[in-house]
This record gives structure tokens, C-alpha cells and sequence, in this order.
């Protein structure tokens, strides 16, 4: 899951300090799915930026630890996803495959490009978004809640190091919600009765 940086080196340091990709996970259908959704930065949906050196993309991966508490290694094919494009070379990649592995303590979360994505050094990308929110069949409960991020300087993939984060939702606890609930409705009843009398 690589990222991107402005053409100018003003805009390059702006840029090298944000995060580029975020990544939410959140609870589907009853927790026996899990809905993932994902947004880059301004700077590659808008402005574009240059590429580094590595000579292809294949994809944006999160590299990091804890975030499984399940081992759910699998690839998920989508469709209707957003394009990685080189501008320059007139050329693009969708991103076409959810992988999630685990391997030797390190847990991997990627959106992989249907295939790699050929640049050469200050080619200029963007990334054009299409449905990027897609209920996959794993279960909410492989994931450890919080954030996690990662970044990637050693694919040169962009002009600056990419900065991935994906942030695990937290489900409220059964006995919160029915709290919740409860209250709503004693609050309910006491303004019914307030206004009848």
C-alpha cells in the first residue's frame, strides 16, 4: 500500500509528514464480517505527486504487529475499486485485491493492484477513488481494535517515505448499548409525562 509526494520540494516537505493512505476497518453483519473502507491524502487524489526509484507499484501494504487475533491469511477479489495512475505515462492499475496475512509475527494488511504499475523516477501519479468500501467474509473478531501504521522507505516507491495508518473500530459492549437504551427510554417516558401534565 505505497503513497505519493508534490512535484515541488515545498509541497514534498508538507507532504512527508502526513499519513497518505488510511484504512478503517469496522464490524459487518453481526461481526461475522468485516467492512473495510479506505481514503489517500489530498496530495494524491488532487494534486498528484512524483515517483521515486523503485521501477513498479504493485500495491499499499501495511506491515505491523497485534493487528490480528486471528491468523485470517486470505486474498479477497473486488471490483470497482479506485486506479493508481501515472499521468505521465498515461498508464493505470486498479486496485483489485484485499490480501491479509500473518507470517513470523508480522501482520499484513495490502490492497494489491491488479498488476504492478510501471514508473520511472518523476513520473507523476495520482490516485483516482472508485467504490473503495467493500464488506469482506472475515470475521470482525480477527482484529485487535486500536491503530496501527507503518512506514515504507525502502521500496522508493514515491519521493518521500509513505505513511500508511488503519485504525481498527471498537464495538460497544452489549451491556453499554442495552444501558444506552434503557436511559433513552426513561428519558422518553419522563418527557411524555412531563407534557401530559
Amino acid at each position: 500500500m505505497s503513497l505519493l509526494a508534490l512535484v515541488f520540494g515545498t509541497e514534498q516537505s508538507k507532504a512527508a509528514g502526513n499519513v497518505v493512505l488510511t484504512i478503517s476497518l469496522s464490524s459487518a453483519n453481526g461481526g461475522n464480517s468485516t467492512g473495510v473502507s479506505w481514503s489517500f491524502n489530498t496530495f494524491l487524489t488532487a494534486t498528484g505527486a512524483s515517483a521515486g526509484t523503485d521501477p513498479s507499484i504493485a500495491g499499499f501494504t501495511l506491515n505491523t504487529t497485534g493487528l490480528y487475533s486471528l491468523n485470517p491469511s486470505t486474498n479477497i477479489s473486488i471490483s470497482g475499486a479506485g486506479f493508481l495512475t501515472n499521468t505521465t505515462a498515461s498508464s493505470s492499475q486498479e486496485i483489485s485485491q484485499i490480501s491479509l496475512s500473518q507470517n513470523a509475527g508480522t501482520d499484513t494488511f495490502a490492497l494489491d493492484l491488479a498488476a504492478p504499475l510501471t514508473i520511472t523516477s518523476g513520473n507523476r501519479l495520482i490516485y483516482i477513488p472508485g467504490t473503495d468500501s467493500y464488506v469482506i467474509p472475515v470475521a470482525f473478531s480477527s482484529f485487535n481494535t486500536g491503530t496501527y501504521s507503518t512506514t515504507n522507505n525502502t521500496h522508493n516507491q514515491f519521493n518521500f517515505p509513505e505513511i500508511i495508518s488503519l485504525s481498527v473500530a471498537s464495538v460497544p459492549e452489549p451491556s453499554t448499548s442495552a444501558l444506552f437504551g434503557l436511559g433513552a427510554i426513561g428519558l422518553l417516558t419522563m418527557l411524555l409525562k412531563r407534557k401530559m401534565a
